[in-house]
């Protein structure tokens, strides 16, 4: 059964058009990222599901009944936000027990499911103290776990790292998604943030313009991009513009942009496309040192190395090609030389490391 179903739901705020006609659903224990630009639809229709806002049209439904003239506190929704929006004059404990209170639990009941909820985010001890008293990390696990204390039906995150440092982030991305599994919480994130989105969520849903683009798990969304959109805003990629010439039972030639490849079969002909190259699918070769015993590409573009830059773990190269092309590349940082600026390279892909996307 669908905790969540929205079908053709569409809000509009004078001219602009925030939501048009979207429909998705999420299931018991699924946690479903809402993933796009700013502007892109993602937070209206976060408050189209919290009640804060209503539908133009459509119909919102938890666990089978409309919701759509329900006030907020009617729907059984937790509520995570961007800036965590704790009580400052409240301890801890009185937070995460507010929602408790106007649900008829008895103080020692309240207490308890408190002391559970502090556990479960690893900050027993922490009942007397007040927000201003934490870190940005552990306001951020008071207020989830007010959120979660009530037993929503569906949590909802707004941004829920944003205002946290890069290395905090990543390590309560694992954080919030090691909890939200464990008490099984049907959960909607929104976030523009990739790395939240894949890192949190088993689904993701990407939104442009009020509509959703593309829908599918993070392997899928970044290796199998529906359009140009998708395929620029997920990750990094190099996209050239074409048009694919031949196409057979196993490949195509893509033509565009100075350079020819091949691609994988595809049933464009002559409509403008564009070749999606993830920069980690490129190998890289020094034209001086190309010998038999190395490995056979499908494709082998001739360039020079304009810049290569150690960052961490990876090299991020970044290649001219004779066409004009700039060509960016991540290489794993292994201990190997930098390629010297000026250098001539050789970068080598398949057929197989290749999107033929359309706008």
């Amino acid at each position: 059964m669908h905790v969540l179903e929205l079908h053709n739901v569409s809000k509009r705020f004078g001219e602009a058009q925030a939501v048009d006609n979207i429909s998705f659903s999420v299931g018991k224990g699924g946690i479903l990222a809402l993933l796009g630009p700013s502007g892109c639809g993602k937070t209206t229709t976060l408050r189209l599901i919290a009640g804060f806002e209503t539908p133009d049209r459509g119909d919102l439904l938890i666990e089978g009944q409309d919701i759509s003239g329900k006030r907020p506190y009617e729907r059984n929704v937790g509520l995570l936000f961007q800036d965590y929006a704790l009580f400052p004059h409240m301890t801890v404990a009185e937070n995460i027990a507010y929602g408790l209170r106007f649900r008829g639990l008895n103080s020692r009941d309240a207490k308890a499911r408190t002391e559970e909820m502090l556990g479960l985010v690893k900050l027993s001890g922490y009942a007397s103290r007040r927000p201003s008293q934490l870190s940005g990390g552990e306001q951020q696990r008071i207020a989830l776990a007010r959120a979660l204390a009530i037993n929503p039906k569906l949590v909802l995150l707004d941004e829920p790292l944003s205002a946290l440092d890069a290395k905090l982030r990543q390590e309560l991305r694992t954080e919030i998604k090691d909890i939200l599994t464990r008490v099984g919480a049907t959960t909607i994130i929104v976030t523009h943030d990739q790395e939240e989105a894949f890192g949190i969520a088993e689904r993701v849903i990407v939104m442009n313009r009020g509509v959703i683009v593309q829908e599918g798990s993070p392997a899928e969304i970044y290796l199998s991009p529906s359009n140009r959109f998708v395929a620029e805003f997920i990750g990094r990629s190099n996209l050239l513009e074409g048009q694919i010439s031949r196409i057979d039972s196993n490949c195509a030639r893509f033509i565009g942009d100075g350079v020819e490849l091949v691609v994988p079969a595809a049933r464009f002909s002559t409509e403008v496309v564009w070749a999606c190259i993830r920069p980690e699918r490129i190998a890289v070769q020094n034209v001086s040192s190309k010998n038999s015993n190395m490995q056979a590409y499908e494709n082998e573009l001739e360039g020079v190395v304009i810049d290569c830059a150690p960052l961490a773990a990876d090299l991020h190269l970044l290649v001219g090609l004779k066409s004009g092309q700039r060509i960016a590349v991540v290489e794993k940082n292994v201990g190997q030389p930098a390629h010297a600026r000026g250098s001539a390279v050789r970068l080598c892909f398949n057929a197989d490391d290749c999107v033929i996307v359309t706008s």
